[in-house]
């Protein structure tokens, strides 16, 4: 903010204020590996200092920054796709099928998914109850009991 002299702007300073709720939108297509903006930093630096000297020149730095962005990008984008893929993504409602995709295998997930979801497809009317007895209707949301 002081080093473009946007302090006096009050529209500026109030976006800056609430930045922790919009950085991580900004950022959402990035993948970081858990990694918090300062060891980002630091990792990035350590990364590039190893394969470069202090005193290389202008052409060699270019030509060995492409090679070593494009390593950095591969290795990224197979984390990302591991992290993705590593389990079958379910719904946040859905407490038990997250515990379930660590255990099982897709295709039993799956089974599962289906039972899940003809459960959802039914509700229970209590009738009655006498003492400790309850009388319950079973039916379809959208059909006949």
């Amino acid at each position: 903010m002081k080093k473009y002299k946007l302090d006096d702007n009050v529209w500026m300073q109030g976006i800056f204020n609430i930045r922790q709720r919009w950085k991580p939108l900004w950022n959402r297509s990035t993948f970081f590996d858990g990694m918090s903006s300062t060891g980002r930093s630091e990792s990035a630096n350590n990364f590039i200092n190893g394969c470069l000297a202090i005193t290389t020149g202008w052409y060699s730095f270019v030509i060995k920054y492409e090679v070593v962005l494009l390593e950095v990008y591969k290795r990224e984008s197979a984390k990302g796709f591991a992290s993705e893929h590593k389990y079958r993504q379910v719904g946040h409602h859905q407490a038990l099928l997250k515990d379930a995709v660590k255990i099982y295998t897709r295709t039993m997930v799956h089974k599962l998914q289906d039972q899940f979801d003809q459960v959802d497809r039914i509700v229970a009317i209590e009738r009655h109850i006498e003492g400790n007895v309850r009388q319950l209707t079973v039916k379809s949301h959208n059909g006949p009991t």
